[in-house]
């Protein structure tokens, strides 16, 4: 699964960030690892529900902001409702870093089983 944002902030893809992907200034992947996709993939959208039921799109939160000249993009997190994803934004804006770039979290909803980068890409 390939994630690209809705609204594209300078160009990039998000940076998947930790053991997910190596991260440089102008190195961006939009992978998202297999066992992420495969517990979102199978998630109900409630326990107890029916598996008929299956998640069909998630809500991806990332914050990105400017240092030193070099836009830094982070993945805060996967979520199947909106409602997790907002709640997950306010517990983090008041952590250390975040609290002074409360503005630069974003919320983009992606269907699953999509293409949501469909063309090539510039690699100079």
């Amino acid at each position: 699964m390939v994630f690209a944002p809705s609204t594209p902030r300078s160009g990039h893809l998000p940076v998947l960030m930790g053991k997910w992907a190596q991260v440089g200034c102008n190195l961006h992947t939009g992978r998202v690892p297999e066992e992420v996709e495969r517990k979102v993939q199978t998630k109900p959208v409630m326990p107890g529900t029916e598996s008929s039921q299956l998640v069909k799109r998630v809500f991806v939160v990332q914050h990105s902001c400017e240092f030193d000249g070099c836009e830094e993009t982070k993945l805060i997190g996967v979520y199947t409702t909106r409602q997790a994803a907002d709640e997950a934004i306010r517990r983090l804006a008041v952590a250390p870093g975040f609290r002074d770039h409360p503005n630069d979290f974003s919320v983009d909803e992606y269907p699953l089983d999509v293409d949501h980068w469909s063309e090539g890409f510039i690699t100079d």
